[in-house]
């Protein structure tokens, strides 16, 4: 085997130097054969010098074992051997990888015969014969010899009959399968490959006016369709608002309420459509911009006053000051940011850090009657989709953008069409989560490159949001996002005491017990909603049907290791109420956004303080009253410190080392 694999090594090498021709497989098999009998009978004249030291150096002995002693007959048999064992499968090529096995086909059949469970040393050798017959001749001659050693009679005709029934079966299922996969590779291809043409023709590098022209003429001609029509009902047939073609009317004079309250807050320039003439006189007052924030919170949002720092935040951005804004879960941060998008003239960039975030975002801002989109980069967004939303920017249209870093880092033409942007009309950017920039500048790169806004955009002010930030990452946070020292508004929660969430702590004795418990606390909330975090994805899968086994209700599961299309269906399930019970790892968090969640249990206890605060918030954000239940046990120690500590381990980075030791003292 050896020498059978050194051939193939030396093939495989021949094959990459260019200034040696690429032997052909039947050459290479013929030195496997012929090769290694003359090597072994010590004629080392048909071998390379890449693989036989004898050749070049003739005084050195040949090691036992060797054919050196046999005679002709014998070493025509041992050749006889090799060929027979070493059969090279149709459709395969010798020089392509290491090979002691042909091809797939054989490495199944060799496990049936080679199973570990059975794989005693004294027997491998038989066992590892027969797979070589079963894979060379088939089932039905193995048998037959296993038969005639034993000395038992033939097969019956009847018998024959029937195992070649069963093998006929056996291969028509493996051609049928092997059709369907084929054909489903290729339609996966094939939609994939359009994908990626349609996302990557789109290029954010052109002319912005004539795109903004033409938006501006689809809306004065009423013929006008945004980006986001497919999330409002029945857009084609319902009365639209006269002023932005995009939303239904609110008002008996035709507008949707933000148009409404742009009538009556004196801003009517930041109509979209500049043509509608209104049919009557507004008297011309001049409205404070703390009146006008008051109207958008009363009008827009029907809110009846604010909730703790949130008119700070507002104020502090509006006056175009860096904010750092750092708020309990569920204290109402979007606010702090779409009140002066609303307000202030030109264009807010939101950052945020999942795509699903961003689809949920959306959505509650159109429901709102707010002009937003998102890109992210996904191949879910078509060509004429980024057209449409490029063309929606260029008009001044769209109030909010939503991207994800990696989409400000890796598209230079998508940060060209900003900064162009920024010079006709202001831009202010927000980074949500803002804790992710200390938390995954070592897995995400494009959180790291946020830091260039200030350099790229030096007129432009931002707004960073998050729930968990301590004093020394704020300062981490400040000097990533090369923010000069006092130039930076902090603003942060008189307390983070969440006095509707009842916090309990229980140890796990075993395993039966506690998952009978946490069905007893599932069924005291009766129909509302709970979330069960779990360490891993296979606690996750296990979790999941112990409680399945137990009780009678909607269930479903969210980890990393899920299908995109999967989660994205469990998340979308959970969002319409359909889902009460989410079983899930630390991966269903940012953005879910459900207020009558009254129950959080972390099966195994948090990550960090941060998942903590972030994960425990979930519940109560009606400020209802909610539970939050952590069981613990000596050995989730062992299994959170090995999360820790194995999180992308294998990598060379110093810094990333030593940010890993830091975690680890944390924890």
């Amino acid at each position: 085997m050896k020498y059978y694999t050194r051939v193939v090594y030396a093939a495989t090498a021949r094959k990459e130097d260019p200034d040696i021709e690429t032997p052909e497989d039947q050459e290479v098999s013929d030195l496997q054969i012929n090769g290694l009998v003359a090597h072994l009978s010590g004629d080392h004249s048909l071998c390379w010098e890449d693989f036989c030291w004898h050749k070049s150096n003739v005084d050195l002995e040949l090691p036992e074992p060797n054919l050196l002693k046999y005679d002709n007959h014998r070493r025509a048999s041992f050749r006889s051997m090799l060929i027979e064992v070493f059969r090279l499968p149709t459709q395969q090529s010798l020089i392509t990888t290491i090979r002691t096995s042909h091809n797939e086909a054989f490495n199944r059949i060799k496990l049936c015969y080679t199973n570990k469970l059975i794989d005693y040393y004294k027997s491998y050798q038989a066992r590892h014969a027969c797979a070589i017959l079963h894979n060379n001749y088939g089932i039905e001659f193995l048998i037959e010899i296993m038969r005639s050693i034993e000395e038992v009679s033939d097969l019956s005709v009847e018998d024959y009959i029937n195992l070649k029934k069963m093998l006929d079966i056996r291969q028509q299922q493996r051609q049928k399968n092997q059709k369907e996969i084929t054909q489903r590779n290729e339609e996966r291809g094939k939609k994939i490959d359009e994908q990626k043409k349609q996302t990557e023709m789109f290029d954010f590098d052109q002319d912005l006016v004539p795109y903004g022209k033409n938006v501006k003429h689809e809306i004065e001609t009423h013929e006008f369709i945004p980006s986001f029509s497919h999330l409002i009902r029945d857009f084609m047939s319902l009365l639209k608002c006269h002023a932005c073609l995009s939303f239904p009317k609110y008002s008996a004079i035709g507008l949707c309420k933000v148009c409404y309250f742009y009538l009556y807050s004196g801003l009517q320039n930041q109509f979209p459509n500049q043509k509608y003439t209104l049919p009557f006189e507004i008297p011309n007052t001049e409205i404070s911009i703390e009146k006008k924030v008051d109207m958008v919170v009363n009008q827009v949002f029907e809110f009846s006053g604010y909730r703790e720092k949130q008119y700070e935040s507002i104020m502090s951005f509006i006056n175009k000051k860096n904010t750092l804004v750092i708020l309990p879960t569920g204290s109402g941060k979007t606010l702090c940011w779409v009140v002066p998008a609303l307000i202030s003239e030109g264009l807010t960039v939101i950052f945020t850090p999942l795509k699903a975030l961003i689809d949920d975002q959306i959505r509650e801002l159109i429901n709102i009657r707010i002009p937003c989109a998102g890109l992210y980069t996904s191949t879910n967004h078509p060509s004429n989709y980024q057209e449409k939303v490029f063309g929606e920017i260029a008009a001044g249209f769209l109030r909010v953008l939503f991207v994800t870093p990696e989409k400000f880092h890796k598209n230079p033409a998508f940060r060209s069409m900003l900064m162009r942007i920024s010079q006709i009309r202001s831009i202010r950017f927000v980074i949500d989560e803002v804790h992710c920039i200390v938390e995954q500048e070592y897995f995400r790169k494009a959180w790291n490159n946020l830091g260039t806004l200030k350099q790229l955009f030096p007129l432009s002010h931002l707004m960073m949001l998050t729930a968990t930030c301590s004093t020394n990452e704020a300062r981490k946070i400040q000097s990533i996002m090369n923010i000069e020292v006092g130039d930076l508004n902090i603003i942060r929660s008189s307390s983070f005491v969440r006095s509707e969430i009842t916090f309990e702590v229980q140890t796990k004795s075993s395993k039966e017990k506690t998952i009978n418990e946490i069905c007893e606390q599932i069924q005291k909330i009766e129909n509302e909603y709970c979330i069960i975090y779990c360490a891993s994805p296979a606690s996750c899968e296990e979790i999941l049907e112990l409680i399945r086994t137990k009780l009678d209700i909607s269930l479903d599961i969210y980890h990393g290791k899920l299908e995109s299309i999967t989660r994205h269906q469990s998340i979308t399930r959970w969002k319409a109420g359909l889902t009460q019970v989410m079983v899930a790892t630390n991966a269903f968090g940012l953005g879910i956004n459900m207020s009558n969640v009254r129950l959080v249990i972390h099966y195994t206890f948090p990550l960090s303080l941060g998942n903590l605060i972030q994960e425990a918030g979930r519940a109560g954000r009606d400020r209802r009253e909610a539970k939050h239940t952590i069981y613990y046990s000596r050995q989730d120690i062992k299994t959170v410190y090995g999360i820790v500590a194995g999180e992308e381990s294998s990598t060379n980075d110093l810094e990333y080392q030593e940010y890993l030791e830091e975690r680890q003292k944390k924890f």
